[in-house]
């Protein structure tokens, strides 16, 4: 968890208190550079919201620029995930002592990083 990324989703404009508790619980799960990977059953156990209300609000997240997904490739093994759209977030800078490449979906691969 990345304090700084928890203050940015706190600050951000959603709409509705819904889709700021799932702004929050992907901020929760992000590491420095706002990527997180939590599985939907983790953010509807952790919100208390329904499944199809959490994609609900991924949906809206998505729309307002404040998420994109993400395909992310960790020790090996392709996850899907998020990238929240924090200003600082610098995804140059790889997470400690971990091999990961980020593929925004529909896009460009991001740079690979090797191991530090």
């Amino acid at each position: 968890m990345s304090g700084e990324v928890v203050g940015w989703a706190m600050k951000q404009v959603t709409g509705s208190p819904a889709a700021k508790l799932v702004l929050a619980k992907l901020a929760d799960n992000s590491n420095e550079q706002g990527i997180c990977w939590p599985s939907i059953e983790l953010i509807v156990e952790h919100t208390e919201l329904g499944q199809s209300t959490v994609y609900k609000h991924l949906a809206a997240l998505e729309g307002l620029k404040l998420i994109r997904p993400v395909e992310i490739i960790f020790d090996g093994v392709l996850k899907k995930g998020f990238q929240l759209s924090v200003p600082s977030a610098d995804i140059s800078i790889p997470p400690r002592g971990k091999q990961k490449v980020v593929i925004p979906l529909g896009g460009k691969s991001a740079p690979r990083h090797g191991k530090t």
